[in-house]
Order: C-alpha cells, then sequence, then structure tokens
C-alpha cells in the first residue's frame, strides 16, 4: 500500500493545480470550452413565409475566454441533392452553391462548393454549419461581456426547429519538436490526434449547446404537425419546458389546430387563440422563449397555409 502513497499524492496535486491546460507528451494545448456563452433568438416571417431568424449571441462577463465563433449545426439532409437543387439560386448548378437565401448579407454569398465535397458530407451525416459570429475583419472573437447580433433569412426549406450548435473559445496547442530534429516550438495540425483536446465534442475543442434553427419539415400538414409535436418533446427534454403538464397542453394545441384542416372551419380563429395561449404561458414562466419563438413561426405560417 505505501508503494502506491506516492502516485496518489501525485494523482491528488494534480487535480489541485489544473486549470484548463493539458500536457500530453511534447505537446501542450488550452481547450475552448471556457465560454459562458448565451444565445437569444427572435424569430419574423413574412407573406412570402421567409423566415428571419436574430442572432444576439453574448459571451458572458464570467467567461474565462474569448468567444471566438459559434456556428449552427443543421441536419446533414441540406447536403442531400433534393435539398441542394431547392435551395441553389445560383444558374450553375454543378459547381457551386448559397446557402439558403441571405439577400442582406451579400458577403456569405460567396461561398463556393464542389459538388464532390457536398456528397462526402452527406455521406458522412457532416452537419451543416452556419457562422453566426461575422465580425469585422480586424475584430477576433468576443470578450466576456461583448455580445453580437446577426440576421439570416432563410426560405421555408428552413423552417424553426431545435438544433445543435458548437462554440469555441481561445483554444491552442503547441508541440516541442525533440532534439536533434529541432528544438523549437511549432504548431500543431489541427485534425490530429490529441485526447482531450481533438476530441473533447465531435466539432473541435470547444463546446455544444442547443437553440432554435432552420430545419428540414415535411411538406404534407399532418407531417408537418408530427414533427412540430416531437419537436415540443425534444424541447421538453432540454428543459424548456416547465413541466409534463405544459408540454402535453402545447401537443394538445397542435392537435387541436389539425382538426381545423381537417374539418375546414374556424382556422384562424384557433391558431390565433392558441399564439395568445403560448404566449402567456412564456409569461408564465412555464415555456422559454426558444419553444415561445419556435411555435409562433410555425403557427403564423399554418395560419396562412390553403
Amino acid at each position: 500500500m505505501r508503494k502506491h502513497i506516492p502516485t496518489l499524492i501525485i494523482i491528488m496535486l494534480s487535480l489541485l493545480l489544473y486549470n484548463g491546460t493539458f500536457w500530453l507528451g511534447e505537446c501542450q494545448f488550452t481547450t475552448g470550452d471556457g465560454v459562458n456563452e448565451k444565445v437569444d433568438i427572435e424569430i419574423n416571417i413574412d407573406r412570402e413565409n421567409t423566415f428571419e431568424y436574430l442572432y444576439t449571441v453574448t459571451n458572458l462577463p464570467d467567461s474565462r475566454q474569448k468567444l471566438m465563433f459559434l456556428k449552427l449545426l443543421l441536419n446533414y439532409e441540406y447536403y442531400s441533392e433534393a435539398m441542394r437543387q431547392k435551395l441553389v439560386i445560383d444558374e450553375d448548378k454543378v459547381e457551386k452553391r448559397r446557402k439558403f437565401l441571405w439577400p442582406d448579407r451579400q458577403e456569405l454569398l460567396s461561398n463556393q462548393y464542389h459538388i464532390k465535397n457536398l456528397i462526402e458530407a452527406y455521406e458522412k451525416k457532416k452537419p451543416y454549419d452556419i457562422s453566426i459570429i461575422v465580425l469585422e475583419p480586424l475584430k477576433a472573437g468576443l470578450e466576456p461581456g461583448e455580445y453580437h447580433s446577426v440576421s439570416i433569412k432563410v426560405t421555408h426549406y428552413g423552417m424553426p426547429s431545435v438544433v445543435d450548435y458548437y462554440a469555441e473559445g481561445e483554444s491552442s496547442i503547441i508541440c516541442y519538436c525533440s532534439k536533434p530534429y529541432c528544438g523549437e516550438e511549432v504548431e500543431a495540425q489541427y485534425g490530429g490526434n490529441y485526447p482531450g483536446y481533438s476530441d473533447l465534442t465531435p466539432y473541435g475543442p470547444g463546446k455544444v449547446g442547443k437553440t432554435i434553427g432552420p430545419g428540414i419539415f415535411p411538406e404534407d400538414l399532418n407531417g408537418h404537425i408530427s414533427k412540430l409535436k416531437d419537436e415540443i418533446k425534444k424541447s421538453y427534454g432540454i428543459g424548456w419546458i416547465k413541466d409534463s403538464e405544459s408540454r402535453d397542453s402545447l401537443i394538445n394545441m397542435l392537435s387541436s389546430i389539425e382538426n381545423t384542416f381537417k374539418f375546414k372551419k374556424n382556422r384562424a380563429k384557433v391558431i390565433n387563440e392558441v399564439i395568445d395561449s403560448i404566449l402567456e404561458m412564456k409569461e408564465n414562466s412555464q415555456i422559454k422563449n426558444e419553444v415561445y419563438q419556435m411555435l409562433r413561426a410555425h403557427l403564423i405560417y399554418l395560419r396562412g397555409k390553403k
């Protein structure tokens, strides 16, 4: 037993002195999960059924790092051939495409993608990512206490749903060459296998959270409402809905709307009443703003369907 005491002391000291920086052989790295981010969302819908997502990303004052970037991680199905044909807004459908419909952010429309890369991403089920921190060229990241807002406009092929996001603070990895080859610091290539760094999340050395973002919904009404009910259940699992009674109440409201399409009566009246009800639920802290924004946008869309 005594032989193990020095080892235990070393382990305990290592835990006490841990500050987010790891050593691995001849590499030293700092992970990017020391940020404390907040993502606020507001959704508007116009008469053309274009959805505008307004995100305000805040790096909260108690964050331990700059927030370098934050990306929405959308359904990999956006890479599919069927969706590419719907989302393309260029005449050249073979060599490039553009991200949804972002008329107010022309610089984001200049990205070109070769079809073979899109096919590979689809086969690997890689998330379709959209950056929602687009800063000035000389601005590197958000300091603790700073915030940034960005507006994204998408067609009805990007309807509100629960999505993941990936946030990353200032992360770094430096390796040291072994003599006699060299004796200086060299920057490690990202994508290398560095346990605790490259595998911290599936997307890098940061952190993953939840928000509302563009999602793919069935074209038919029953499929649409069924998926929206699933989004409510997902929101409850996250903690955005206070209790199971509130969750069930929302699902029943959607069923009542479904009946108005079936019997073709009082649809607008019922939907308006549901919009008022979910606003009241938000004000009474039964649902989070994310759930309210998602449902309100869908209800306005459904109210306009024939």
